[in-house]
């Protein structure tokens, strides 16, 4: 699975959605630095976050895991 795949559709989502970062991260409770760190391809949401971020991004799970 390649991290900067997913991150990149979660940055994508975020954008399209309107949001910032912060708004993105203020809603799923985490931490601005941690959507900046799985949209660079740092680190991976935790798969409840995947879940949430599929939700609120309106991204199927399966399309945004399969960006990886």
């Amino acid at each position: 699975m390649k991290l900067k795949g997913i991150g990149q559709a979660i940055r994508i989502a975020r954008i399209k959605k309107g949001m910032t970062q912060a708004d993105l991260a203020e809603t799923l409770g985490v931490s601005q630095g941690a959507v900046g760190q799985w949209e660079q391809g740092m680190t991976i949401p935790r798969p409840r976050h995947i879940v949430r971020l599929s939700a609120l991004l309106e991204i199927p799970v399966e399309e945004l895991l399969k960006a990886g």
